[in-house]
């Protein structure tokens, strides 16, 4: 009931906002493109909410830890097909042990291919907890220094019985200590693989590209524009950037069939992961008391805009 009340808010709060965007005193034109835009964003957004008002969580806690677990040759031909064949095959692999992740195979390239599981996901997504998800994941050399740590962190905090309010408590508190370091410039991986399973939602989703910034507006990019492919997460809890590109193939060089839709049906697409973002910057926004509280909120807003 109160994950009801809160996704209630959030909607009326998105709501509210835009209604008060297009009562500014703007040109008819620019309002009538802001007013196009801002539909596409809350109606789809309306329709998920009624679906999830009644849904009950289906994964509310860790299941065992076998069922997380994958045979070691699988897991390293799905870590793979995170990237083309001339990336992956001589990079660095990942498997998840029961302490966390251990090197299957060494590379030589710079580049570090993993599966990543459910929690990596974020905090209040239904499926945190889902032992179906399958993530297959390849970084570059500067994302291996930057981004990977925080993954591997959070899945040993995770696996030795930590719980999510914790977990970020204790990420948190190692990003402000400089134990976990800050976005190296240029750090990126490619999620191109359709053998994964992201979610109960949205299953593989599409071929993309990230990219990772400790700090930025995404408006720089122009994330979230009309027509533009960029989408942007800004996870304000640890001051990260999360630019996220779909392209056309995954790696085995076959064509996604999303690639003839419209930007419009990208966007219509795409808009459960930004409401979700803004869920998660809600809820993070608890466990980070006075301005960084109020800074989460912020951000949230900034994100409809």
């Amino acid at each position: 009931m109160k994950s009801a009340r809160l996704r209630c808010t959030m909607l009326l709060v998105a709501s509210s906002f835009v209604l008060a965007l297009l009562l500014l005193p703007t040109p008819q034109k620019t309002r009538t493109r802001m007013s196009r835009s801002l539909a596409l964003l809350v109606v789809p957004a309306a329709a998920w909410h009624m679906q999830a008002q009644g849904a009950e969580t289906p994964y509310p806690k860790m299941a065992p830890l076998d069922q997380y677990l994958m045979e070691r040759d699988a897991e390293i031909g799905l870590a793979r097909s995170a990237a083309p064949e001339s990336i992956s095959r001589d990079a660095e692999v990942l498997v998840l042990g029961r302490h966390g992740y251990e090197t299957g195979v060494k590379g030589k390239n710079g580049f570090v291919c993993m599966v990543e599981r459910s929690w990596i996901s974020p905090i209040d997504d239904p499926d945190f907890w889902n032992p179906k998800g399958r993530a297959p994941i390849c970084f570059n050399a500067a994302a291996v220094r930057s981004y990977l740590p925080r993954v591997m962190r959070k899945t040993e905090l995770l696996l030795a019985g930590s719980t999510k309010a914790r977990m970020i408590e204790t990420i948190k508190a190692a990003i402000d200590n400089k134990e976990l370091p800050a976005m190296e410039l240029g750090a990126m991986c490619y999620m191109l693989s359709k053998q994964g399973y992201l979610s109960d939602r949205v299953g593989h989703w599409h071929p993309h590209l990230m990219f990772f910034y400790s700090k930025g507006d995404p408006a720089t990019w122009g994330a979230g524009l009309p027509g533009s492919p960029i989408l942007a997460f800004d996870d304000t809890w640890e001051h990260l950037v999360t630019l996220l590109i779909p392209v056309p193939e995954w790696s085995d060089g076959t064509a996604d069939p999303v690639a003839s839709e419209t930007a419009d049906n990208w966007r219509l697409t795409s808009v459960r992961f930004f409401f979700a973002k803004i869920r998660v910057n809600k809820s993070h926004a608890r466990f980070a008391p006075g301005k960084e509280s109020q800074s989460a909120q912020a951000n949230s807003r900034a994100s409809i805009n």
